[in-house]
């Protein structure tokens, strides 16, 4: 009825002033200016700064760091920094070196470093069509040019072994909001690998063979493998967008259980060792409460192959296959939860931070191949028990990232009928999908 009678009065005011005389005089000017870009910044462009201009960026990966593999008594972490310098919208170069180190690994560490040119082949036309701004965010093939060193202990001194590989990948790469960014590739190529083999001269004086050096025989052979990295990056500032991180993360819908799967481990296959993971977890909240029950499973296959000549007519052969199977258990508390609620930032979920026990339990199985008299089998069981604090969030609609931290103490670990117990740290990152 407002609209009618305001529809009404502007009729009836136009018919008057039309017919009375005009004495208006009418002025027109134009003056230059500039008209400004409008952004429409979604929670996708939020979140990967897909409109963001950026050309150069730092980086420093953490997502190896004392992983939870230090379960089985080793310590392995992994300190990696790198930069990207785009060359044009759709050619960078990527670089980066790192150090990984195991304490109980006959490879006690390696420094490596990677030179990678990389293409985002489709870059050059979403700037064009305005979906875009030249930056990192984007699918990409690449040629990645790596170099390892490691130190190998020998009774004298320490040996320094080079390898190389020469890779092709594809990956996809994104920032993830201000000082983040997520990086998935897939790789194929050749791996040339050196390995010193002793070597042993024969004395006519003593009747036996001497020892006299040892020699750096060449291996090669094609490998493929997953890398997924997840870090932290420095680059120029950002301005600040409306957008709100709950278009991301999905604070505000109910959600009272979720299946996982674990994307950042999944396998590395060379001549002669290869790696194949499978990580799933299911939770299910209990009742309605900020309670939860999160259980985890995850398979390791393992094959190793190792060939040492120690005289002219003495060798050994080490051949190796073993599954790793480990169940967790972890009842988890959303402590803010129901804060969060009560505040009207979330809906009751499985999104937030929480504390939990964290009781593990694996078991190996390994069929280890000496020689064809010396061919036996390995088995045995640890369970490990502690406590964790972490962080999940749903990611969009089909993704997800659990972070925890925490330390467990071995309970029944026998290894030549002793029992060890020890107290090791961990610290496990998960990025994949959720159902």
């Amino acid at each position: 009825m407002q609209k009618l009678l305001f529809f009404y009065l502007i009729i009836t005011s136009s018919s008057l002033l039309m017919g009375q005389i005009d004495s208006t005089h009418l002025k027109h000017t134009q003056q230059a200016g500039t008209l400004e870009k409008q952004e429409f910044v979604s929670a996708a462009d939020y979140i990967f700064k897909t409109h963001e201009e950026n050309t150069w960026l730092l980086k420093a990966n953490y997502t190896g760091t004392l992983t939870g593999r230090s379960v089985k008594g080793d310590l392995e972490y992994t300190l990696e920094m790198g930069g990207e310098v785009k060359l044009s919208p759709s050619f960078s170069i990527n670089a980066l070196m790192g150090y990984n180190h195991k304490s109980e690994e006959v490879v006690r560490g390696f420094v490596y470093g990677q030179i990678e040119p990389r293409w985002y082949y489709n870059m050059a036309k979403r700037i064009s069509k305005g979906q875009s701004a030249n930056n990192f965010s984007g699918s990409y093939f690449s040629a990645k040019i790596m170099r390892f060193t490691k130190r190998h202990p020998e009774e004298s001194q320490t040996q320094i072994i080079p390898q190389d590989r020469f890779l092709l990948s594809y990956g996809k790469q994104y920032r993830m909001f201000k000082h983040g960014f997520f990086d998935f590739s897939l790789n194929a190529g050749w791996q040339k690998d050196r390995k010193y083999t002793p070597q042993y001269v024969y004395d006519n004086l003593r009747q036996r063979y001497q020892l006299t050096g040892s020699q750096l025989t060449p291996q090669h052979g094609f490998v493929v493998s997953s890398e997924i990295r997840l870090g932290l990056t420095l680059s120029k500032l950002s301005p600040k967008t409306n957008v709100t991180t709950c278009d991301i993360f999905r604070c505000f819908e109910e959600e009272y259980r979720m299946f996982k799967i674990d994307m950042t481990k999944l396998f590395y296959i060379a001549p002669n060792n290869a790696t194949i993971s499978l990580s799933t977890a299911y939770e299910q909240k209990i009742k309605q409460s900020a309670w939860s029950l999160n259980q985890e499973f995850r398979m390791d296959y393992g094959y190793h192959y190792n060939h040492t000549v120690f005289s002219a007519t003495s060798s050994s052969t080490e051949e190796s296959n073993g599954f790793t199977l480990r169940y967790v258990i972890e009842p988890r508390y959303y402590y803010s939860l129901k804060k969060r609620i009560y505040q009207g930032k979330s809906a009751n979920n499985l999104s937030g931070t929480y504390v939990a026990l964290h009781h593990v339990n694996t078991f190996y199985y390994t069929f280890l191949n000496l020689s064809a008299a010396d061919a036996h089998l390995r088995a045995r069981f640890v369970s490990a028990l502690g406590a964790v604090w972490g962080v999940q969030h749903r990611l969009f609609s089909k993704g997800f990232v659990d972070a925890k931290i925490g330390v467990v103490r071995k309970l029944n670990e026998r290894f030549h009928d002793f029992i060890i117990p020890g107290v090791n740290p961990i610290l496990d990152i998960k990025v994949g999908f959720a159902l």
